[in-house]
This record gives C-alpha cells, structure tokens and sequence, in this order.
C-alpha cells in the first residue's frame, strides 16, 4: 500500500497485521516443505528417517503450504479493506478444512520427532538441518504452527470486528460471516483433537485390562469423563472410565 504508514488508520493496522501474519507464516510453511520435508525426500535412503516416518511426521503440509500460497495471494490483492479480506475467508472456507487431519494428527507428529531426536544420526541431521537453514527454532517449532495459525483466525477476525464502524462499513455482514466460518473451524478442530486423544486412551485402558470378558471398549462409544476415588475400608483407589454406553469401575 502506497499510503505513508502516519496515514494508516487503526483499522488498516489490524488488516495490515492480517496479511502480514499470513505472509510470515507462508515462509515458515515453506522452509518446513523445503527445507526438511523435500530436502530429506530427495536423499532417498541417506535421508535420517524412513518413508513411513516421513508421513507420520510432516502429514500434509505441503498441501497447507500450497493452500496458504494461494490465500496469501488474494488476501494481498485486497489491499487494507476489511470486508474483501472478510470475503477472501468466506471463499476459502471449504479449503482450511485440510488442517483437521493435520491437528487431530499432532500428538503422533510430536511422538515421532522425541522418537527421532533420542537417535543419534536423526538428531544430529535435524541440527545440521536447522543450521543450514539458519533457523533460531528447531523443526518442532516449526511443526506445531499450522495448528497455532488455524486456531488464531477467528481471533484476527474478531478483531476486525471488534474495531469496525456497523453503519459505516458496507458489508459489514461478510465480516460476521467470515467471523462464524472460521470459528466453526477451530471448534470442529478441537473437538476432532478431544475425541482422538479420548479413542487413544480407550485403547490405554483396553491394553490394560487383562482378560477382560466383554466387547472390546471402543465398541462402548467415547470416553466422557474419568476419575477415581477410595473406597471406605479399601487399600487401593477405585479408577472410573464413564463410556458413553458404559460406567467401568
């Protein structure tokens, strides 16, 4: 934008802050696909870690990273006005439903790189890689923003909202629209990642039970609440796992 930044109103800060974070992240998105994710795929058998692990690790970051470039360049073509940024939301909605996979994934990427990094050769590639690179962060750093930037749109919009004129601002319908979009998304995100971290403790408890009689517990529904409490004359606390078909003391 041509104007001088002395001229830019407080609204034109909080879109400028809009495109500006997406831009940064762009990049950073870019060094994780390029630096790592590619650079490692093109050694083939001398990269420090398998195909499998690979996947298990970076998932699908290079679509994010595709999919973000391509945002990245409508949102600058909407110069400081905040309903076509708003608009540029609404358009990509379907599109950022590819980070669900990635964030309910997470806690497996994280499991995979303290895998890594008690290897010796694989570590020591990550350090190699991350001073290549000239990154002040490692690659778990790295790694965890998709989940960071998705969970933080709404709050961008919010603000948008938050320092908008209603009477002044034609479209200011497209701003609430984007608002609820991208709330929807960061709801439906955490509530994907709950009920993954509750399936992977059903299967904890089920591992546990040893010769246990009944169906296996993943058939009884997600796990809703659990605790444990003390039984009056009882060494040992009693552990209770609330199913949504069952109550397992």
């Amino acid at each position: 934008d041509d104007r001088g930044s002395d001229n830019l109103s407080y609204m034109d800060r909080v879109v400028m802050e809009v495109v500006e974070s997406e831009a940064v992240y762009v990049r950073d998105l870019q060094q994780v696909v390029e630096g790592y994710l590619y650079f490692w795929r093109d050694e083939g058998e001398r990269a420090p870690l398998s195909p499998e692990q690979a996947v298990a690790l970076f998932g699908n970051v290079d679509d994010i990273y595709r999919f973000n470039s391509q945002f990245l360049t409508q949102l600058q073509s909407c110069g400081l006005d905040p309903v076509e940024v708003a608009r540029c939301f609404v358009r990509n909605n379907s599109g950022f439903t590819i980070y669900t996979d990635y964030c309910t994934n997470y806690p497996r990427k994280v499991s995979v790189l303290t895998d890594l990094m008690r290897n010796e050769a694989a570590s020591r590639a990550c350090r190699e890689r991350q001073t290549q690179l000239q990154h002040t962060l490692p690659l778990g750093s790295y790694l965890l923003k998709p989940v960071q930037r998705i969970l933080k749109y709404h709050l961008l919009l919010q603000n948008i909202v938050k320092h908008c004129d209603r009477s002044q601002t034609p479209g200011y319908t497209d701003i609430i629209v984007a608002l609820s979009a991208m709330t929807g998304i960061a709801h439906h995100i955490n509530d994907m990642k709950r009920k993954h971290e509750h399936a992977v403790r059903v299967q904890e408890v089920q591992s546990l039970l040893d010769g246990w009689p009944g169906e296996d517990l993943t058939t009884y529904g997600e796990l809703v609440a659990e605790g444990s409490f003390r039984m009056y004359g009882a060494k040992a606390p009693r552990h209770v796992f609330l199913l949504d078909r069952m109550l397992l003391i």
